[in-house]
């Protein structure tokens, strides 16, 4: 239909796309090479990178993300405050918010499990790909790429909320009471 509307109905042709864009998925899913694909995509990014992201141990995503921080892209990332996340051998997330990114820690008993990225307010991804280690090197995994309006906001209400019911932070808590989430689960 598209490329039946001649350039004269450019007007026309606009107001297509844009229906186009809002109204329909699109979509596709990927089960390998995941983290290459999510590295791409945080490295083409242009304004805004929201991650809400239960665990994240994933170094090579971890500085893909710092890289784009020094690029001045807005990141916000959101995760859990446990002992996966938050550990003396664990990522440096703390030079995350050096760089410029908002971190929100959710705490126990109120702990995420979302997986899911939105990048430019143009796409998302989500999927049961957690940002570890275990999931690029030994788990089966999955991601959806989603480019969609409709959806692409309601990621974006989703990512609001939570930030609105987790805490923000400056600086990772040192505090080990998040042991008791190990101990009770």
């Amino acid at each position: 239909l598209l490329d039946d509307i001649s350039s004269e109905n450019k007007d026309i042709l606009d107001q297509i796309k844009h229906d186009y864009d809002f109204a329909l998925p699109k979509c596709n899913a990927f089960f390998d090479g995941i983290q290459d694909i999510i590295i791409k995509h945080l490295s083409e990014s242009q304004e805004s990178i929201k991650i809400a992201m239960a665990w994240f141990t994933n170094p090579s995503i971890f500085n893909s993300l710092l890289s784009a921080c020094k690029r001045g892209i807005d990141v916000e990332l959101i995760i859990n405050n446990d002992l996966i996340n938050n550990r003396v051998n664990g990522l440096p997330f703390n030079k995350l918010i050096e760089a410029g990114a908002d971190i929100y820690i959710a705490e126990y008993p109120r702990l995420i499990h979302n997986k899911f990225c939105v990048i430019d307010h143009t796409i998302v991804i989500d999927g049961s790909y957690n940002w570890t280690i275990l999931a690029e090197k030994k788990n089966d995994e999955n991601i959806v790429i989603i480019e969609n309006a409709k959806v692409i906001d309601k990621f974006i209400s989703a990512f609001d909320k939570l930030t609105s019911s987790c805490e923000y932070i400056e600086q990772m808590p040192d505090d080990k009471s998040k042991t008791k989430f190990l101990k009770e689960y």
